[in-house]
């Protein structure tokens, strides 16, 4: 059975885990995601680092994975063990809103992976730039929170999945309505797990059946 919690390290995991980590910066980001690549190449996996904008951007960020050999990213890409790529060309979207359709973005990812075991790889480790929950969510950016977590909850396995919100510093009625209703949309259970006892109070008392608000000592 997948495990489920809090960690403060992304090396260590088990081959099928999934992790999501909020990061403040760029370099937080790389520092966490090549300490999950680099488990993946340890254990014969072909990696993927996933993000927005370009991809000449992209690679200039993974001049840094170096796994100490200052050639080690081209290197690994010009072979094809580590691919480099935009969330467009990784995910399909659908709708006006451009909502992640679960349906064919999984069985890309599954193609991709059987590809890779053809490959002679053992498998697929990728990293996926998306959104963390921090900061504040109200009425304010419920439309924009919606819109996120319509993208960003389908990447992620279920059935019961974990929000780290260690950085949240407020959230309404109205974001952890969202949260429930875009988390029964999909067939899941969010455990948020947050150092802000009001949240957990409000949940309760609106009798939530898809979000539970843990709350950390």
């Amino acid at each position: 059975m997948r495990q489920a919690g809090v960690v403060d390290s992304a090396r260590g995991l088990d081959l099928c885990s999934h992790v999501g980590w909020g990061y403040a910066g760029r370099v937080e980001l790389r520092t966490r995601a090549w300490e999950y690549l680099l488990d993946g190449v340890a254990a014969g996996q072909r990696i993927e680092f996933v993000g927005s904008g370009t991809v000449q951007a992209l690679r200039a960020e993974v001049a840094g994975f170096t796994d100490g050999d200052p050639n080690f990213g081209q290197n690994a890409i010009d072979q094809g063990a580590f691919r480099v790529a935009l969330v467009d060309d990784v995910y399909a979207f659908s709708g006006a809103g451009r909502v992640v359709d679960p349906d064919r973005s999984a069985a890309a990812r599954a193609a991709a992976t059987v590809d890779a075991l053809a490959a002679g790889y053992t498998g697929l480790r990728a990293v996926v730039d998306a959104t963390a929950l921090a900061g504040e969510v109200d009425c304010s950016s419920a439309v924009q929170f919606a819109d996120t977590l319509g993208r960003v909850l389908p990447l992620a396995p279920g059935p019961e999945l974990v929000v780290d919100g260690r950085e949240l510093e407020f959230i309404d009625h109205r974001g952890l309505l969202v949260l429930d209703r875009c988390a029964g949309q999909l067939g899941l259970h969010l455990a948020m797990q947050t150092h802000r006892q009001t949240a957990a109070h409000i949940a309760e008392a609106m009798g939530l059946q898809h979000l539970r608000v843990d709350v950390l000592a």
